[in-house]
């Protein structure tokens, strides 16, 4: 098990490069804050705040981002595979070439997020709340690549 850091407030912080790997970021303030680079392989980041944070290059492998708040977060190249986003709220993310394969993204909201180059691989997700995001050179979970830019 990795630090205990739920609920604490890490907004606008500069955090690159970092590990949080296996932390518990349940609940955590995390709007804004730079995490270019950063581990949270396997963290538990249920509920935490993400608005605005930069992820880009982020390994957020095996993470559980269950109801997380991610609106207009980057996420370009993020390594979110196996990762959990079950309700999780994407609006105006960036994922582009974000790598989701088997992920589960059942009831996760991409209203307007680009998800160019992306790859859903094996992904659970229901199709129609994709019916909003950007899709170019996508590929679905049944390995097809899909465009229907927006």
């Amino acid at each position: 098990m990795g630090i205990d850091l739920e609920a604490c407030n890490l907004g606008l912080q500069n955090l690159a490069h970092a590990s949080f790997a296996k932390a518990n970021l349940t609940n955590a303030i995390l709007h804004g804050a730079t995490f270019i680079g950063t581990s949270f392989q396997q963290a538990n980041l249920q509920a935490a705040g993400l608005i605005s944070a930069n992820l880009s290059g982020a390994n957020l492998k095996e993470a559980n981002l269950t109801n997380a708040l991610l609106t207009t977060a980057n996420l370009t190249g993020a390594d979110l595979r196996s990762s959990i986003l079950c309700r999780a709220v994407l609006t105006d993310a960036i994922l582009q070439g974000a790598n989701l394969r088997d992920a589960d993204l059942r009831e996760t909201d991409f209203k307007n997020a680009d998800l160019t180059g992306a790859d859903l691989s094996g992904a659970k997700v229901n199709l129609k709340n994709l019916e909003d995001a950007i899709l170019n050179e996508t590929i679905f979970p049944d390995g097809r690549i899909v465009s229907l830019e927006q």
